[in-house]
């Protein structure tokens, strides 16, 4: 096998020095109120972003990122579609901090003005859970 630091590992470390939190002892949805307006204030990286919950699936929709043109179809970047840009990424890593259980970028969408990504990611549930 082959171990990738995710591309928002470092982002996913400044934030939790900034917030001064154990992302551990956080829960999904402190964490969706939480995160989205801090990452707006402190970083200045979107426009707009939204984390919404169900279950095992949580969406974020990123409005205006500055990484928004690494989604497009001219840069064809396989890595994206599963790794996330560093914003995506760093959200993913602390879905899994938080739930302690590994997740995966599912599915992601991009609007036709290519302003608005929209990212699905999955918690990955153990089996006999």
């Amino acid at each position: 096998g082959v171990l990738i630091a995710p591309p928002g590992l470092g982002l996913l470390e400044e934030m939790e020095n900034k917030l001064h939190v154990d992302l551990t002892k956080t829960s999904l949805a402190d964490l969706s109120e939480v995160l989205p307006q801090f990452l707006l204030e402190n970083f200045n990286i979107a426009k707009d972003i939204t984390l919404t919950l169900k279950e095992t699936e949580i969406n974020l929709k990123i409005y205006d990122s500055i990484y928004k043109n690494l989604y497009s179809a001219e840069k064809n970047l396989k890595s994206v579609g599963i790794l996330g840009c560093p914003l995506a990424s760093a959200v993913a890593c602390a879905i899994a901090k938080v739930s302690g259980k590994p997740v995966i970028i599912q599915k992601y969408r991009i609007s036709l003005d290519g302003k608005t990504v929209e990212i699905q990611y999955t918690i990955v549930e153990g089996k006999g859970e």
